[in-house]
């Protein structure tokens, strides 16, 4: 039994240990920013009403003479509060510290740009390994991501011990062709560039006909640039997100110069609460801004850095899209297990042709496996990539639901959803507007209206400027679809509602006009525009190094097919830019008439 002296002392040791706790509770609420403010101020009402609680109940009528165990009871009532509350405050101190880092990582201004290169042989190559191909000659494309592909060039040479001197390319078409005609051993190749050769007419059998023997990771550091930084009131104006789906299988995303196999534009109104997402198909045929406006697949915009995506999409909808989104679907799928499944709609049956998995027509409740293969679809269906687009855009749509809706599964497993959150999406939104948008669901808990929409073209084929010397596989846009998405994009960022009718609705007009010329290139115009892209990313002694070797050509045979002097007009021919003659050892596979989709 304490004294009153000693229980004195004791007493307002622990009120002190209180007081601080919830001191350092309340600091870290407001630190964290993502509560509403009368949350903040409720707490902090119920914080001072169980200091003084406690209070009373160790102090207040010590010098009152009562029974001991009255006074017992009340002060274990006292010391278990007080130790809840402290325990409460660590760990609310651990999640504030959590969630702060968790948006601090996917916010960072130093994001972490990957390229992957591989080095092929022929399939009948008998090179096991990069070692056996020590005294191969290698080639390499030099008119894209130059800087990257040096690098890769030196850490081959590091791993086989001696210098590399590569073949040059001007495209990717020609490099493959290169192997496929002996010319080279090996190639050194961007690996996202297999998929481009293998929906290019004459290469099709890529993948059957090569084998890649060594693979080279190439990772830069850089800042966002300051077209990403957006100061946009996220809570009370319309904003614009391009989301970028990425199928990497890594564990933590990295910012890929590669295709982009999901194009969604997502326009959101705070104020309306209605949300419109936009899919894009990705071999839409449309001016890629970093080829000088020469058109290109869509999917191909990626490979030049999310920027080239986006900005090909805002010229296609006349809108700024100010933020972007690029989710990993490996964290997707920890994320749907972790809410415990989500469920979504498909408008058919279908057998998933990656997978055993089978969907019914209607509602499907998916977990995360389950969920990867639903977006991944589209040889099941007629519409192939389109449909597949679509149905990504359900599974956002009720990704959304079940993180706005379903509160109970995101408080219970929160440790975890940040976690999941982390490795999953990397974003140019600032921490205070991400902060102000999750303050903003729980001030006003409201339910978002989703609505999607599919722009749409028709099948052909023609060159692209990722890949010319080859048709490839294109959709070209119809303009009537594109017009109808511009409208609904202006409907949401003016403050009005869509709805159903709306959607169905046939756009007010046909988008003509804004078409831009197709089948009026040859492979000899999209060589012309590559080696133009290829000079305004040379440096002054890469170009001093082209005229060398322009000056070389007259006696000696020439390394690369490029452009013949015979295709280059007059008025060409007196500017800077030489183009040489192409070898005659050389071979290249004829263009074949446009056919009908594969997909």
């Amino acid at each position: 039994m304490l004294g009153k002296k000693s229980w004195v002392i004791l007493s307002s040791s622990i009120l002190v240990v209180l007081f601080l706790a919830e001191a350092v509770m309340f600091v870290q609420i407001v630190r964290l920013n993502m509560l509403p403010l009368k949350f903040v101020i409720g707490i902090l009402c119920v914080l001072l009403v169980i200091l003084g609680a406690v209070w009373v109940l160790f102090i207040a009528g010590i010098n009152v003479r009562k029974p001991y165990k009255a006074r017992r009871v009340r002060r274990i009532i006292g010391a278990v509060i007080s130790l809840i509350v402290i325990l409460a405050s660590i760990f609310v101190d651990l999640f504030t510290d959590k969630v702060i880092r968790t948006i601090a990582n996917v916010t960072d201004d130093n994001v972490t740009v990957s390229t992957k290169y591989g080095v092929y042989v022929l399939a009948d190559d008998p090179a096991k390994d990069i070692k056996d191909a020590k005294k191969y000659t290698f080639a390499i494309m030099d008119s894209y991501d130059k800087e990257n592909t040096q690098v890769a060039v030196t850490k081959l040479g590091e791993a086989i011990g001696t210098t590399v001197t590569p073949k040059k390319y001007v495209s990717v078409v020609e490099l493959a062709n290169g192997l496929y005609k002996k010319e080279v051993k090996a190639i050194i190749m961007n690996e996202s560039f297999v998929d481009i050769i293998k929906d290019t007419q004459g290469f099709k059998d890529f993948e059957s006909k090569t084998k890649l023997i060594y693979e080279i990771s190439v990772e830069t550091k850089t800042k966002k640039s300051d077209k990403s930084k957006s100061k946009t009131k996220v809570t009370s104006e319309p904003f614009v997100v391009y989301i970028s789906g990425s199928d990497t299988r890594e564990e933590t995303l990295t910012m890929e110069k590669s295709r982009s196999d999901s194009n969604i534009i997502m326009v959101v109104n705070p104020n309306t609460k209605q949300i419109l997402m936009i899919n894009t198909p990705r071999d839409f045929y449309v001016p890629n801004p970093a080829c000088g406006g020469a058109l290109d697949k869509l999917t191909h915009c990626g490979l030049y850095g999310m920027e080239d995506s986006i900005e090909a999409l805002e010229q296609l909808y006349e809108v700024k899209a100010e933020f972007y989104l690029q989710i990993n679907f490996v964290g997707f799928s920890k994320l749907v297990d972790i809410l415990g499944g989500i469920t979504v709609y498909s408008p058919q049956a279908f057998d998933s042709s990656l997978s055993d998995y089978s969907y019914c027509e209607g509602d499907n409740y998916l977990n995360g496996d389950q969920a990867i293969f639903f977006a991944r679809e589209r040889y099941s269906f007629a519409t192939g990539d389109r449909e597949r687009g679509n149905n990504q855009m359900r599974l956002i749509q009720a990704l959304i639901k079940k993180l706005t809706e379903d509160s109970s599964s995101v408080l219970a497993n929160y440790s975890d959803i940040l976690d999941a959150l982390s490795g999953m999406f990397l974003t140019n939104f600032t921490a205070d507007q991400i902060s102000s948008l999750v303050k903003m669901q729980l001030g006003d808990n409201a339910k978002w209206d989703i609505r999607t929409y599919s722009v749409t073209g028709s099948d052909g084929s023609d060159f692209t400027a990722s890949a010319p010397g080859e048709m490839a596989y294109v959709m070209y846009p119809d303009y009537s679809t594109v017009q109808k998405a511009i409208e609904l994009i202006d409907m949401i960022m003016d403050g009005k509602v869509i709805t159903d009718d709306i959607l169905e609705a046939p756009p007010t007009t046909s988008g003509k006009g804004r078409e831009p010329e197709y089948h009026n290139h040859n492979n000899n115009d999209f060589l012309e525009l590559t080696e133009e892209y290829t000079e305004t990313t040379d440096t002054s002694e890469e170009t001093e190094e082209t005229t060398e070797a322009t000056e070389e050509d007259t006696t000696e045979e020439v390394t690369t097919e490029e452009v013949t002097s015979e295709e280059i007009t007059e008025e060409e021919t007196t500017s800077e830019e030489v183009p040489s003659e192409t070898s005659e050892d050389s071979e290249t596979h004829e263009p074949t008439e446009p056919e009908t989709s594969e997909e």
